[in-house]
């Protein structure tokens, strides 16, 4: 996968810009290049991907990384506990 000069892949680039939709829209145009199955580096950018979305409330996108076998952890937990009010349930 491409890496900018951060070391962001495109999924964290998008996972960090200001509309959640186009997240979303990455997730769903490209749903092999952000699973589980590919080893410890796909585990790890999904777990990155959670965390940021969970801290920006982004909830669809959240769901579609749980729904790829992301892993909640403590910290994502507690993110989403505090954005679950503004979140909208689809």
């Amino acid at each position: 996968m491409l890496l900018n000069r951060n070391y962001d892949t495109p999924f964290h680039v998008a996972a960090r810009h200001q509309n959640p939709a186009t997240l979303n829209a990455m997730l769903d145009a490209f749903p092999t290049r952000c699973s589980l199955v590919g080893g410890d580096a796909s585990e790890e950018l999904v777990a990155e991907l959670l965390s940021i979305s969970a801290r920006r409330g982004n909830a669809p996108a959240v769901a579609k990384l749980i729904h790829r076998g992301a892993d909640l952890d403590t910290k994502v937990a507690l993110h989403l506990t505090h954005f679950r009010k503004t979140w909208k349930v689809i």
